[in-house]
């Protein structure tokens, strides 16, 4: 039974959609994204970053973003933070995906997608359902 709830949320969220017209660099927008949204910078390099937001009273929600060129590739997931052998780390799994679908990290999953899907609108992409 538990089987059927971790792997259906495990993953991440993966979409590669080019970069939209007028707009050279994606890093001014995801940084202005991420100051809005409460995610912080976690790791930097000339063509990907990651942002985590966490605090004491949330799983953290973390985002990893590529440009090369024109060609965007986002990861997007849930980290979950159950401490080994409790019963959670049993049913949820260590990463899960944005999109909804099950009762599992419900809570978390909704607003991480919330936030990305701002991020996603401003790039003139769909949102992730």
């Amino acid at each position: 039974m538990y089987r059927f709830f971790i792997n259906s949320a495990a993953g991440r969220t993966i979409l590669d959609f080019p970069l939209p017209d007028g707009i050279e660099s994606l890093w001014p927008l995801v940084e202005e994204w991420a100051g809005q949204n409460g995610f912080r910078l976690r790791e930097s390099g000339a063509a990907r970053r990651r942002y985590v937001k966490a605090n004491l009273l949330q799983v953290p929600i973390c985002l990893d973003i590529v440009q090369e060129g024109v060609s965007v590739h986002l990861e997007a997931w849930v980290k979950s933070t159950a401490p080994p052998m409790s019963t959670w780390s049993y049913i949820m799994a260590d990463e899960m995906v944005l999109e909804s679908g099950n009762l599992v990290g419900v809570a978390p999953r909704s607003v991480g997608r919330k936030a990305v899907n701002k991020l996603l609108a401003r790039l003139s992409q769909p949102p992730i359902k």
